[in-house]
């Protein structure tokens, strides 16, 4: 969608919740006029299915009681049967591009291409064979019927929908549009979500690769859990079950699973990257961490240390905290790095 408006309340869903930043303004200068996570009436032993009409009452409430008159929303939902490609195609005119690119998938797609909807972004030009200039676009792929709870929740909200996206790429743009240099060297993107994750390469600040995979908070905490050998160990970590939990430094040995985990993923993408571009190599500056799934909250710090290579959890939303209209809650203060989809959400909508 490529509406654009002055007042939009980014929502990402997440099982059990909605993470939500409202912005007014522009993409150039806005005020965050309200964030809240958002508790959902959903089943206990299924938080991803959730009544529409039930949702959209804890949207307005919230809404109310932000006093968020007037607002559009954009949605973002965790959906692991979507596809994230990276393509590069001749330039061409939109009607001829949109048709081509659904014709690609078309020829390689067991299900029926119809069941799903397509959106994508020229990301810009790029020199192709024999000197032929070529555009770098990002297509994403959504099962429509996985659509349809949120934006009848949505609408029931009495909130216009302007946008709809995927959290990746909400995180990405809430990077670029809060701290421009953060991407513009070669960065490693590591975004994970509650069941898997996506691993983004930015080479010399340009979009270059793309790679879904199966590391994320699901598969971090059954890893973490195997780790653990006596009550006496998991008696001096703490809490260890909640999604905020720090694991404490001292006990820093227990993240080598977790910590594996990602670097290995991270490596089998620069291998698909260096064998499709046909490069010997490729060095990156800094590692980012972002999405919901990072866990425990101080993993990068332990990947830093293993790596030694820099490694950042992203947190976009405290990097304008200076736009803020409103002092945030307890809660939404100690987690405002898992904030970064809402607000990219919101930003990428904004005039």
């Amino acid at each position: 969608m490529t509406v654009k408006a002055h007042r939009v309340v980014g929502l990402d869903f997440l099982p059990g919740r909605v993470r939500a930043v409202a912005l007014a303004g522009s993409s150039k200068k806005f005020n965050v006029t309200a964030m809240q996570s958002i508790i959902l009436p959903t089943p206990e032993d299924d938080p991803t299915h959730f009544e529409p009409q039930e949702v959209a009452i804890s949207l307005r409430d919230f809404v109310q009681s932000a006093n968020l008159k007037h607002y559009m929303a954009a949605v973002s939902f965790q959906e692991r049967k979507s596809i994230l490609r990276l393509l590069t195609m001749p330039v061409m005119p939109d009607d001829e591009l949109a048709n081509t690119i659904r014709f690609e998938f078309d020829q390689v797609m067991e299900e029926n291409i119809d069941e799903f909807t397509i959106d994508y972004t020229i990301l810009g030009e790029v020199e192709g064979g024999e000197g032929q200039s070529k555009y770098s676009i990002l297509v994403a792929i959504v099962p429509k019927n996985s659509l349809y709870p949120y934006i009848e929740a949505v609408e029931a909200a009495r909130l216009p929908l302007v946008r709809i996206d995927l959290p990746v790429i909400a995180n990405i743009s809430a990077l670029h549009m809060t701290d421009e240099k953060l991407l513009s060297r070669n960065s490693v993107v590591v975004h994970l979500e509650q069941v898997g994750g996506d691993v983004i390469l930015f080479d010399r600040g340009e979009f270059a690769f793309v790679r879904r995979i199966t590391a994320g908070l699901s598969e971090l905490k059954y890893s973490f859990a195997g780790a653990l050998e006596t009550q006496e160990e998991i008696e001096s970590i703490g809490g260890y079950r909640q999604d905020e939990y720090k694991l404490p430094e001292e006990h820093g040995q227990l993240a080598k699973p977790l910590v594996d985990m990602v670097l290995s993923e991270v490596e089998r993408t620069l291998s698909f990257y260096k064998s499709q571009i046909q490069m010997l190599d490729y060095d990156y500056d800094e590692l980012i961490l972002c999405g919901t799934g990072v866990w425990p909250r101080n993993l990068a710090t332990f990947i830093e240390k293993e790596s030694e290579q820099k490694v950042t959890l992203a947190d976009p939303l405290s990097g304008v905290k200076n736009s803020f209209t409103f002092t945030p809650e307890v809660e939404e203060s100690m987690t405002m790095p898992q904030f970064g989809a809402a607000l990219g959400l919101a930003l990428e909508s904004l005039v």
